[in-house]
C-alpha cells in the first residue's frame, strides 16, 4: 500500500505437554543385593547388577553395574508398559559414574511378536562425570506398537561401573481443547530517514513479537550512556534499564514501554549433531511480550558519529617496532595492526608524529577477538592507565575505546605501546590488533 508494508500472521499458541509416569524406578522397595521385580536380566550376568545403598540420586538405594568387558555388554529391561501407536513416549534415568565410565538407556517398542528393530528402538548416551546427570528423550511409538520398555545399558565396546536410579517411562499428554489462534502483524513504513515498525497482537494473549538483530559488535549503548557487553552469559535488559533507546553499532533503536532486550539468541544449526551455534551467529532480540497492550512502535535510524575532537592516529601509519620472536601484520579488513606469536612481556611499539606539547587524554582504540590477550599501554616506556582486556566471544573490529587517562607531552619524539601481560581465562591466545590512538586536549 505505498509505502507502507504489512504481514498478517496467525499464531497457534503452543499447548505444553504433561508427562504422564506409566513406570518409575526408584528401587527403594527392593531389597539390598537384588534385583527389582519384573526387570529382566538381557545382557549380562546377574552378579553384574544388583540395589545397592551405596549410592542414590534420590531416596537411599540406586541399581549398581558393573561392565568390566570391552567385549561384552551389560544390560537390565525394565517390565513392558502398555501403549499405543501414536503415542509421544519418554524415558528418563539417572546416572552417576566416573569420567570415561558412560552408559545409555534405550527405549523400545514391541508388538505381539517381539521388539520392533530400527525405527522402535532409540538409545540416549549418559557420560560419567563424577556426578548425577540425568538423561533421556522422547520417541513416537511407531506403527504396531503394543508395549514398551527401558533398557539400562553399558554397550560391548565400553567398560563402566556406576549406578542408575530414578527411572521414569512414560507417555506425553497434550490438552485437546481447541485454543484460538492469535492474530497479528508487523508493519513497516519509512519516517524520514528512519523506518518504523508497528506490531500488532490480540492483548492479553501468550503471545510475544520479536525483533532479532544482526551482531553489530560486542556491546549495546543504553540511553543513559552505560554499555553493556553481550558476552557468553545470558542478559535480559528490561524497559526501565534500557532508558527509551539503545545503540548496538550504527543502529539506533528507540524502544516504547514495555519491551526487554534478550541476549543471545541462539539459532538451531543442523550441521551440529546436539544442534548447537556459536556466538558468533547469535542475535539480540527486541522483545515485545502482549499481556498488557496490543501495540508496539519501533524507530529504528542510523548513527552519525560525531568526529573524534583531537589527534587521532591510524595505527597501521604509524612506524612500530615489535619484540623478539613475534611478527606483525597490517589488518585492512579490520582497520588495524596486529601482532601475533606472543607471549606474556611481548610488546608492539609506534612512533608518534610531532606532537605540540601539552595536556591530553589518551585513548586507545582496540579490534576484540577470542583469541585476544589483556594489555597495559605504555607512553614513553612509562605505564600509563588501566590494563584492557581484549576478549570477545567473535572478533569486534567496530573499535573499542578505552581511555588511558590524562598525560603531559613535551616536546620532542613520542613512543605509544601494547605490552602483553595475561589473557582471559576464555581467552584462546594472547594475540593483539590495534586499531588507533587518541589524544584529546585537556584545558
Amino acid at each position: 500500500d505505498g509505502d507502507l508494508t504489512r504481514l498478517d500472521a496467525t499464531i497457534i499458541p503452543r499447548v505444553p505437554a504433561e508427562r504422564e509416569a506409566l513406570l518409575t524406578g526408584g528401587f527403594e522397595d527392593t531389597a539390598e543385593g537384588a534385583l527389582p521385580e519384573g526387570w529382566t536380566v538381557d545382557f549380562g550376568r546377574p552378579e553384574q547388577m544388583r540395589v545397592t545403598a551405596d549410592a542414590a540420586h534420590e531416596g537411599e538405594r540406586a541399581l549398581w553395574i558393573a561392565d568390566a568387558s570391552d567385549a561384552q555388554s551389560v544390560g537390565l529391561r525394565s517390565p513392558k508398559v502398555q501403549v499405543e501407536q501414536g503415542d509421544e513416549c519418554f524415558v528418563e534415568v539417572s546416572w552417576l559414574g566416573e569420567a570415561e565410565n558412560n552408559a545409555a538407556v534405550y527405549l523400545e517398542f514391541w508388538t505381539d511378536e517381539g521388539r520392533i528393530e530400527g525405527e522402535g528402538v532409540r538409545s540416549w548416551q549418559l557420560n560419567g562425570q563424577g556426578d548425577w546427570v540425568t538423561g533421556g528423550g522422547t520417541m513416537r511409538a511407531p506403527e504396531g506398537a503394543v508395549a514398551m520398555t527401558a533398557l539400562l545399558y553399558s554397550g560391548s565396546s565400553t567398560i563402566a561401573q556406576g549406578y542408575f536410579d530414578d527411572v521414569r517411562v512414560g507417555r506425553l499428554v497434550r490438552d485437546e481443547r481447541e485454543i484460538a489462534p492469535v492474530q497479528c502483524s508487523v508493519e513497516a513504513r519509512p519516517d524520514g530517514n528512519a523506518l518504523l515498525l508497528t506490531y500488532r497482537a490480540e492483548q492479553g494473549r501468550q503471545a510475544e513479537a520479536h525483533l532479532p538483530l544482526m551482531l553489530k559488535g560486542s556491546r549495546v549503548e543504553l540511553a543513559d550512556g552505560r554499555n553493556v557487553m553481550l558476552l557468553d552469559e545470558l542478559v535480559t535488559i528490561p524497559t526501565e534499564e534500557i532508558g527509551g533507546y539503545f545503540i548496538h553499532g550504527d543502529l539506533r533503536v528507540e524502544v516504547p514501554e514495555g519491551v526487554s532486550l534478550r541476549w543471545p539468541a541462539l539459532h538451531h544449526n543442523p550441521y551440529a549433531i546436539d544442534g548447537a551455534s556459536s556466538l558468533n551467529n547469535a542475535k539480540l532480540v527486541v522483545v515485545m511480550p502482549f499481556a498488557d497492550t496490543d501495540e508496539y512502535t519501533l524507530r529504528l535510524s542510523r548513527v552519525e558519529r560525531a568526529p573524534f575532537e583531537g589527534l587521532a592516529f591510524e595505527a597501521r601509519d604509524l612506524p612500530f617496532t615489535s619484540s623478539e620472536g613475534t611478527y606483525t601484520k597490517r589488518l585492512d579488513s579490520l582497520g588495524s595492526q596486529f601482532v601475533g606469536s606472543t607471549q606474556v612481556g611481548s610488546w608492539l611499539r609506534f612512533e608518534l608524529p610531532e606532537i605540540a606539547p601539552g595536556r591530553y587524554e589518551l585513548l586507545g582504540d582496540f579490534v576484540l577477538a577470542d583469541s585476544y590477550g589483556i594489555v597495559e599501554v605504555l607512553l614513553d616506556d612509562e605505564v600509563v592507565g588501566e590494563p584492557f582486556d581484549g576478549y570477545w566471544t567473535a572478533v569486534d573490529a567496530s573499535g573499542t575505546i578505552q581511555s588511558f587517562g590524562e598525560v603531559e607531552l613535551g616536546a620532542g619524539a613520542h613512543t605509544v605501546a601494547i605490552r602483553i601481560i595475561d589473557k582471559n581465562p576464555k581467552a584462546t591466545n594472547t594475540i593483539f590488533s590495534v586499531k588507533r590512538w587518541l589524544l584529546r586536549p585537556v584545558g
